[in-house]
């Protein structure tokens, strides 16, 4: 757009100014003509277009029409056409004259049409031409034919091969000139040749291979070969295909026991199915971690037939160093090397080794307890009874033959979980009955089936005294109802039914769900802690859970101060760290046998004390004698004496602050050791492991300095 300003003033001193303005658009130069001025029927022709500027700039995005009128002015040919990138018309127009057309001149036209977003203008262009149909020719074949082949379906990484041919006059010929242009599936050009980059393998045979790269896109693909001899043009179009392998469909699943203690197989599944069209191999890889380090390694190829799912079992060795807590199953698949593989990965916890309990000896009638409470005043007498085993009445003992029972042995009774979240829950189930059950199944009620999955459907057997275990995978939705959902699972055979109630509480956020955490670990603490005294007074070494106990109490801590920091991951895995302390102090607290005190080590400690205390006496006692000796007896006995037992009750008040001091330190110690051992097995992080340690190092610093006072 120019602007044009015009001033100007007359001899009087008067002036005037006139503006204006008008805009340059693009000159269009066609060229439009057809492949040859002369044509014969039965033949197939050809046009080439290009629209450019005058400097020769290709004007892209022109709407092009072509009409083609035979001598009578009868229109034969119609089509609309878009320039592309390079303002020609690609790929090249053809058109068909049938051997019955009518012979003589044919007129063609092209009307343009094109804007200019510069200019802001439509520009319109109309362009002619020309060309002469001839009858056949004297061979009697009816003009030039050309043909291309090729295979159906090509995979990357491999070489392409075209056939091609010519006959002219029903007599294989070589064309004068001949070209070969294949575009991929978005149109663009592929590749082109010419005559002379074919082989030649024979008059009017010729064949071209071209090396496909690798990352050769996948789709529909098309080859154009045009040729032409003595004014006839012939033109043939191939469509193809380029497949690749894949898409695929991999599920991991991680097979119970879901804890799996060291030295020991993690078991774990791996169902592969190929979606595409290509029996191919993938390449499995699989492997253990923890944080940042990788543990058991593994990988195999394996052969994946169309449309067929292929599923394997495998195990991986958990080592001895491997830390306890929760550990990722990894998985890696590759099918194609352009697509990026598949990753999946399932969790799965490293336990310690069970504890044997070995079965108590026979009990003899146990005695009536007296505890005293805190603080010496009173007591309270709890009494231990030892129930006989229930005797069955000879009608059932007599019917015990035969029994048929099925019982749900283990599952999470409140399963907390995030909306969009998804967890994996395991229920197990035994036979506790005398027969075989058949066809056992698991169902889940209370909550819409579409938020779980129960995997196997169902076991067709389950011999007496086994058991057996249901997954179930639930994905809640994202737009779920928050809140406390009554569910109710149902174990079922042919012969028997059974049910446990639970519940599954669905939260909104992770700050939700940590809260409601660190509420239930406090819960579970107290209750471990109300246990453990239990145990003492009954005589039981409980030091270890003490120390325990202490730690997961400190893990709650650091949940609570990680979610005031909005801090939910680093909450959620204090949280999980207490849980496990947890379950183990159960553990610890159910493998201890009573240790009942020796009956000697109470008087020892008695008799070592009323000595210490009677030399401190008859030190004391001497003391005084000499002091009233040299006092020449001024002192009355009433103030020795008053001296005496404020002197020794001092004493003895000194020496247990002092044994206290030194318990309480002796039990820093222990969970100092306590919290190395836990950094090492990986139950707690490292931060968490120096925060505890420094807040035990500043209690030690200030009994040390208590000790030294007394």
């Amino acid at each position: 757009n120019y602007n044009i300003s015009i001033t100007s003033q007359d001899n009087t001193g008067v002036a005037g100014d006139v503006n204006g303005s008008f805009k340059i658009h693009a000159k269009m130069l066609i060229g439009f003509l057809p492949g040859s001025t002369k044509y014969y029927q039965g033949s197939t022709g050809s046009l080439y277009y290009a629209a450019t500027d005058s400097e020769d700039n290709a004007l892209s995005g022109a709407n092009v029409t072509i009409k083609i009128k035979d001598s009578s002015g009868n229109l034969t040919y119609l089509q609309t056409f878009s320039t592309g990138s390079s303002g020609q018309i690609l790929p090249t127009p053809t058109f068909l004259l049938p051997n019955d057309a009518k012979v003589g001149q044919y007129n063609i036209s092209a009307y343009t049409t094109y804007y200019d977003a510069i200019a802001d203008k439509i520009l319109n262009a109309t362009n002619n031409a020309s060309f002469s149909l001839q009858s056949g020719s004297s061979g009697g074949g009816g003009g030039l034919a050309a043909y291309v082949d090729t295979a159906v379906v090509w995979y990357p990484d491999n070489v392409m091969r075209f056939e091609m041919w010519f006959s002219y006059a029903g007599n294989v010929t070589d064309p004068d000139n001949m070209t070969l242009f294949v575009y991929d599936p978005a149109s663009n050009l592929y590749f082109n040749i010419s005559l002379t980059n074919a082989n030649r393998s024979s008059a009017g045979l010729y064949n071209y291979r071209y090396a496909m790269p690798i990352n050769t896109a996948s789709g529909y693909y098309f080859a154009i070969l045009t040729a032409s001899k003595e004014g006839f043009v012939s033109q043939m179009v191939k469509p193809f295909r380029v497949a690749k392998g894949g898409p695929y469909d991999v599920k991991l699943t991680v097979l119970p026991p879901l804890e799996v203690s060291r030295q020991d197989y993690l078991s774990f599944e791996v169902l592969v199915e190929n979606m595409g069209e290509v029996t191919q191999d993938v390449y499995i890889d699989y492997w253990t971690s923890y944080e940042n380090n990788t543990y058991y390694y593994s990988g195999e190829a394996i052969l994946t037939p169309v449309g067929v799912n292929i599923t394997i079992i495998r195990t991986a060795y958990i080592f001895s160093n491997q830390p306890l807590g929760m550990n990722t199953l990894n998985l890696k698949v590759t099918y194609d090397s352009v697509q990026a593989p598949i990753l999946l990965s399932a969790n799965f916890e490293v336990v310690d080794d069970y504890i044997n309990i070995p079965p108590p000896p026979p009990q003899p009638p146990p005695p009536d307890y007296d505890y005293e409470s805190g603080g010496g005043g009173g007591g309270v007498i709890e009494r231990i009874i030892y129930l006989p085993p229930e005797e069955l009445p000879e009608t059932d003992a007599a019917g015990i033959g035969k029994r048929s029972s099925i019982e749900i042995e283990s599952y999470n009774k409140e399963i907390n979980i995030v909306r969009g979240w998804t967890s994996l829950e395991s229920v197990k189930v035994k036979n506790t009955g005398n027969t075989t059950l058949k066809n056992i199944t698991l169902l889940l009620s209370g909550i819409p089936s579409s938020w779980f999955k129960i995997t196997p459907k169902y076991y067709e057997s389950l011999t007496s005294g086994n058991s057996t275990i249901f997954l179930i995978e639930f994905k809640i939705p994202n737009n779920a109802e928050s809140g406390t959902y009554n569910i109710v699972f149902t174990a079922s055979s042919i012969e028997r039914t059974t049910e446990k109630v639970g519940r599954l509480i669905i939260f909104t956020s992770i700050e939700e769900l940590v809260n409601q955490e660190i509420i239930n670990l406090k819960i579970d603490v107290e209750k471990l802690e109300e246990d453990t005294d239990y145990s003492e007074r009954l005589g039981r070494n409980i030091s270890q859970i003490r120390d325990i106990i202490a730690s997961a109490r400190a893990q709650i801590k650091l949940a609570e101060d990680n979610a005031k920091k909005k801090v939910f991951d680093d909450a959620l895995l204090n949280t999980q760290t207490a849980s496990g302390l947890i379950k183990r102090g159960k553990r610890l607290l159910e493998s201890l046998v009573t240790e009942e005190p020796s009956v000697s080590q109470k008087p020892t400690r008695n008799v070592w004390l009323m000595g210490l205390e009677a030399l401190l006496i008859i030190i004391l006692i001497a003391a005084i004698a000499l002091w009233t000796i040299r006092s020449r007896g001024k002192l009355k006995w009433e103030n020795i004496k008053a001296y005496l037992k404020k002197k020794t009750e001092k004493s003895a008040t000194n020496e247990e602050l002092k044994k206290e001091l030194v318990a309480e330190k002796e039990k820093i110690a222990r969970m100092t050791k306590l919290l190395e051992s836990e950094l090492k097995e990986g139950i707690i992080t490292q931060n968490a492991y120096n925060e505890l340690k420094k807040r035990n190092d500043e209690k030690r610093a200030k009994i040390e300095q208590q000790i030294k006072k007394i």
